[in-house]
């Protein structure tokens, strides 16, 4: 579903269009379930450096700081690599930072609706970067077919395509600058 909002093909009578056309690495750092932990985290991120990803989508999080977390999002900075992740979705529980949203030098993004209104359930706060849309996102689902979700992981999405955008255009800018560019535009 990501994938897709960030570069789903388009032109090819199939469905929609992602927002970017890039090209997706794909990294899974979570089991079957769904579950992660820091060392697949951080062994994701880490082979994304090693394949000189342009851009780091995370789409998931958690409320534990990791140092080790932390190093390795600031190591693919320092390669150049824009890191965006999704605030989190517990706007309803607290609003607690989640990580590595949370993080310095990520592009953290939180959910809003078509009204420019962030979802209830969007985490919000002073580690939120900038908001994109994230209510009922139609994207690529297994078995070729199309779902809609909702949530900051499709607004991380969102953002994320664009970064590839910006990237596509001016290879110099550095993760700041894109960071700069996304937020005095959106």
């Amino acid at each position: 579903h990501v994938a897709g909002i960030i570069a789903a093909v388009s032109g090819n009578t199939i469905g929609g269009s992602g927002v970017s056309n890039a090209r997706i690495l794909p990294i899974r750092v979570t089991d079957a379930d769904g579950s992660t932990d820091t060392a697949s985290i951080v062994r994701g991120i880490r082979y994304a450096i090693g394949a000189r990803a342009s851009v780091i989508n995370i789409s998931l999080g958690g409320r534990g700081y990791s140092e080790l977390e932390r190093q390795a999002v600031q190591d693919a900075v320092r390669a150049g690599i824009v890191v965006v992740a999704a605030s989190g979705n517990g706007g309803r529980d607290g609003n607690e930072p989640e990580y590595p949203g949370a993080y310095p030098h990520v592009i953290a993004v939180s959910a809003v609706n078509p009204r420019n209104v962030a979802l209830g359930h969007s985490t919000t706060g002073s580690q939120v970067t900038l908001a994109a849309p994230g209510w009922t996102i139609l994207s690529t689902a297994p078995g070729g077919r199309y779902k809609a979700r909702s949530g900051t992981s499709m607004a991380a999405a969102v953002v994320s395509g664009s970064a590839v955008r910006l990237r596509a255009n001016r290879p110099g800018l550095s993760p700041s600058q894109v960071a700069t560019i996304l937020t005095s535009t959106s």
